[in-house]
């Protein structure tokens, strides 16, 4: 893990990079007697990734269902499937097994660093936690969720961007009136940016996605926004700034600008986040969060 390198980009084709992984492990893992399916989307494009760092990911996610499945009883079965989700502009990976899952009160750690739930000399607990680097990496990110039926569903999402601003539509089955609504999402830490533009766009927003302060002015000297979304701290240009800027050139949006910030520690009556004076959301953000503080920033603006 400490020899991690940054992610060496060129334009990649997911399922041959998933073929690939499973010819060097297939072998063992059908010889374990896993029944595996591979259903692999037929629309997917290509795009800019690391193709060893995806097949470190894909390797590390069939070997974690191996061994989950090494004393579950038969049938044991292992799917892969991939997609591409053309509104969101987003390949999704998809790794389910058949076999114990994980306990409710440990699924909060199994991307920790070290964390393993096999016997002492049977893992390492990297396995996950790599994973989760690698997607983070490729500015994706990774979710856990029971299989029905039991055992254990590993989603990946990689977001298809060939710069460091993308733009989130959601499909036309929104109205016309909630479509035509355009936010402006502002973070450094690219998995947080993305599930924030596709919450907002689950509103029924048109989301553009900045991952630093610079970009953001870029954006906002280009198009007008009902909603601007910005993490506090940023390298950089941060939150703030980006506040003062909107004071001085766009004022019109200083109403439409609402926080997210980690820092609870940070929050309170007085405290720099207080002075403010802009709506703030805690990560981790939740849908219902978000829709609240979103309509009384909306309501605040179109008040004035």
């Amino acid at each position: 893990m400490a020899r991690q390198r940054s992610p060496e980009k060129k334009p990649v084709d997911l399922n041959h990079v998933v073929r690939s992984a499973l010819d060097l492990i297939g072998y063992g893992i059908r010889s374990t007697g896993i029944d595996v399916t591979l259903d692999l989307g037929d629309n997917l494009p290509t795009f800019d990734a690391d193709p060893d760092q995806l097949g470190q990911l894909v390797t590390n996610l069939v070997l974690n269902a191996q061994h989950a499945l090494k004393d579950m009883p038969e049938p044991r079965r292992l799917s892969i499937r991939t997609r591409y989700k053309i509104s969101r502009a987003q390949l999704r990976l998809i790794v389910a097994d058949s076999g114990p899952g994980i306990p409710r009160s440990l699924r909060s750690r199994v991307f920790e660093p070290f964390f393993t739930t096999k016997p002492v000399g049977a893992g390492t607990g990297v396995g996950l936690s790599l994973c989760d680097a690698i997607v983070r990496g490729h500015g994706g990110w990774i979710e856990f969720d029971e299989t029905p039926g039991g055992g254990a569903t590993f989603t990946v999402r990689l977001p298809v961007v060939s710069s460091d601003t993308r733009r989130v539509t959601e499909p036309a089955s929104h109205s016309i009136a909630a479509s035509s609504r355009r936010a402006l999402v502002v973070d450094d830490e690219r998995g947080i940016a993305e599930l924030l533009a596709e919450m907002l766009a689950r509103e029924g927003f048109t989301v553009d996605v900045s991952f630093n302060g610079e970009q953001a002015i870029a954006e906002l000297r280009r198009f007008s926004y009902d909603l601007v979304l910005s993490d506090v701290r940023m390298p950089g240009l941060d939150g703030p700034a980006l506040l003062r800027w909107l004071e001085n050139h766009r004022p019109e949006l200083v109403e439409r600008l609402v926080f997210v910030t980690g820092d609870t520690l940070g929050l309170g009556a007085g405290s720099p986040i207080d002075k403010l004076r802009r709506p703030i959301i805690e990560k981790p953000v939740t849908p219902d969060d978000l829709r609240r503080i979103i309509n009384g920033a909306l309501k605040e603006a179109a008040a004035r």
